[in-house]
């Protein structure tokens, strides 16, 4: 899809949780730093090895479009989007991924529905990037003065959008901690909004909620949770489970 050759999926999802890791450093740690910056420069070099061929043999790839795009790209702006898509394109889809299934192994009545109904999968995924939003938290910087619930905000100031709290809102969602399948379709921040609003949304929507969850529990028979290792769900700028112990039948 992106147009790299040979390139191992393990590689890709090194450089995404550097790269990652990275834009959620807010303490400033050294080795993710270092981390960071050494994927950005491996992204780089792949990138340049295969601009010409994808110059002078335009496809379907993102890169060929980028690469012929009229009025041409600046190589800035198209490595810049490439680490924006290898950063984004991984982790937060596996966040979903692995959330959605969470969501469905702790609550069996309403899997044994999605499960019943393969029309409620798309809805069984907007809640569950609701319930836990693969982005916790991103920054953002007040272009006018306001007053915001009775805070006054001045132009200029830079402020840390909780999402996972947005999406929590009690005064928005009946119940709000609790997953909930059947909940009444109600808007949420956990793809952004306005002019923020996630290019890959709908890529989302497709690849998690209509191919990948529903391939698992095809696949993997009698899907369940091990009592003796819970889940573990970790992140405040990038959020997940980041261990999910499951048995299956063979």
């Amino acid at each position: 899809m992106i147009g790299f050759r040979e390139m191992p999926w393990q590689i890709l999802a090194e450089w995404s949780q550097a790269l990652i890791d990275g834009a959620g450093n807010y303490a400033a740690d050294a080795e993710i730093e270092r981390k960071a910056m050494q994927a950005s420069a491996d992204v780089d070099t792949a990138i340049d090895v295969v601009l010409e061929l994808h110059r002078s043999n335009p496809n379907p790839s993102i890169l060929s479009s980028m690469v012929n795009a009229d009025p041409q790209m600046p190589i800035e702006a198209i490595r810049a989007n490439i680490k924006v898509i290898i950063g984004g394109g991984l982790n937060e889809p596996r966040d979903a991924i692995l959330t959605l299934v969470l969501g469905l192994l702790e609550n069996p009545v309403q899997k044994d529905s999605v499960l019943a109904k393969p029309e409620l999968w798309p809805s069984a995924l907007e809640e569950a990037v609701r319930w836990i939003s693969p982005i916790g938290m991103y920054p953002r910087r007040v272009t006018c003065s306001v007053d915001l619930s009775g805070a006054a905000l001045p132009e200029g100031l830079q402020i840390g959008l909780c999402v996972g709290a947005a999406n929590r809102d009690g005064s928005r969602f009946a119940n709000p901690d609790r997953f909930d399948v059947m909940r009444p379709k109600q808007s949420h921040l956990a793809f952004g909004a306005g002019p923020h609003f996630c290019a890959g949304t709908w890529v989302s929507r497709l690849t998690v909620g209509k191919i990948v969850a529903p391939m698992l529990f095809e696949r993997l028979r009698n899907l369940r949770l091990r009592e003796e290792a819970p889940p573990v769900v970790r992140g405040w700028v990038f959020r997940g489970p980041v261990s999910l112990p499951v048995r299956w039948d063979s």
